[in-house]
Order: C-alpha cells, then structure tokens, then sequence
C-alpha cells in the first residue's frame, strides 16, 4: 500500500505529466484510500491540488473526488469543507 500511495503521489507531483494522467492519479489515489489508511500525506496532496487555482479544473475535481473516497476523520474532511474557496468568474 506505501509503495503504491507513493507512486501515486509521484505522479500527482508531477507537473509535467498530462492532465488525463494526473486525473487516473488522483482517481486511483481515492480507490486506495478508501480501503486502506494512507496516512496524512496522501490527504494532504489531495487537498493542496484541490486549493491551487493554477491546476486544470478536471484535476481538482479528481482531487475533490479522492478526498471524499478517503477514509477520513469527520474533523478532517470539515476542514477541507471549511478550507475550500472556489471563485467562479470572479477576479
């Protein structure tokens, strides 16, 4: 399981590939968190794509839909709920 959240993790990182691939990324990254505790990192890249206005829309929504697979304690997943500002054809 380290081994394939880290993998995952890698390709969420990484920049340079192709917005379909980090979106199959973060799809895979929620199928395994909701079986298995992938501790805090794995959250913690999912929520920072979710926040970053510079990432493709597709890949946010795939960071939104991994965290809402992740097996996470309620006040985690209100923090995100809480944390989470999206403008929408604003400045």
């Amino acid at each position: 399981n380290a081994s394939a959240s880290d993998a995952i993790l890698a390709v969420l990182a990484n920049g340079d590939a192709s917005e379909p691939v980090r979106v199959a990324a973060a799809d895979a990254l929620g199928a395994l968190g909701s079986r298995f505790d992938l501790g805090g990192a794995a959250f913690a890249s999912a929520q920072a794509l979710l926040g970053d206005r510079d990432q493709p829309l597709g890949l946010r929504t795939a960071a939104a839909r991994a965290i809402g697979r992740m097996n996470v304690a309620a006040d985690g997943r209100a923090g995100v709920v809480q944390g989470a500002r999206v403008r929408v054809g604003g400045e």
